[in-house]
């Protein structure tokens, strides 16, 4: 195929160009093209990239991209919880008590539930919308009462109790199963 200036002045520069230029040092400069080009992808797309000769990824970590991720400190919530009776006839009320105190301030939900022995829920504590405010250091006292139907069954109940975020996505303290008492 022959080119003339006039036919394609482009493609006429290209290949003299190439032909100046010695093999080593065009394969030198197609490394460093393609590692730009790689530092590109890299840095715009945070992506490994392979190349041909290489088996293994190359990674480039570029400082000012990436950030290292700290997870949020969360408060510790220290909790007695307690219940005011282990034996019950139906009709009685188990008064349940929660002292709480956490060690930064936060907003969120206690929550205290009563599972039957056949691990139904037979009272929970209402949720009316509005968290409560955790101050640090402070300790508060929640009481919750709960009157035992006539109707439910005999058995041991379990007493459960849980602080959660305000968002009610992360959970501060659970404790499963703190008490339980029976009811004859």
């Amino acid at each position: 195929m022959l080119c003339t200036p006039k036919a394609n002045g482009l493609l006429y520069s290209i290949t003299t160009t190439m032909a100046a230029i010695s093999r080593p040092r065009l394969l030198l400069i197609a490394s460093l093209v393609l590692l730009t080009a790689t530092g590109y992808i890299v840095g715009a797309y945070g992506q490994s990239a392979y190349f041909v000769a290489f088996h293994k990824p190359f990674h480039l970590s570029l400082a000012h991209t990436t950030k290292k991720y700290t997870p949020p400190v969360l408060p510790k919530f220290r909790v007695q919880p307690a219940i005011s009776s282990r034996s019950l006839a139906r009709g009685d009320t188990q008064r349940i008590t929660v002292t709480l105190s956490s060690d930064k301030a936060a907003v969120g939900y206690l929550e205290v539930w009563i599972e039957s022995p056949a691990h139904r829920q037979v009272f929970r504590t209402p949720s009316d919308s509005t968290p409560i405010q955790f101050p640090a250091g402070k300790t508060q006292t929640f009481l919750y009462t709960y009157m035992l139907p006539k109707n439910l069954p005999s058995g041991t109940y379990s007493v459960s109790a849980i602080v959660t975020s305000a968002n009610q996505q992360t959970d501060y303290y659970v404790n499963n199963n703190f008490a339980t008492f029976t009811l004859s």
